[in-house]
């Protein structure tokens, strides 16, 4: 995650997005509470193995956002596999 500053007169960061647009820019917001702060963690989906031809299960984690507060995952961050 990139941390812009404001300390340069060009009013731009590193990658050339104006700062005016990272101010005016609205926080996603939880589905569930409105919370604002969200952290990374795993959904594990088992695809069967008649599915795959091998001996057994196969067991795929899936890395999403959740909400710090509830642990909701918003539709924009569900893999869409």
């Amino acid at each position: 995650m990139e941390i812009v500053g404001e300390n340069n007169n060009s009013a731009q960061n590193q990658k050339g997005v104006p700062l005016d647009l990272v101010k005016s820019a609205e926080y996603i917001e939880c589905e569930n509470c409105g919370g604002t702060v969200f952290q990374e963690k795993m959904m594990i989906k088992q695809i069967s193995k008649f599915m795959t031809g091998s001996n057994q299960d196969s067991i795929v984690p899936m890395p999403v956002i959740a909400c710090a507060k509830c642990s909701h995952v918003n539709e924009l961050f569900k893999p869409q596999i």
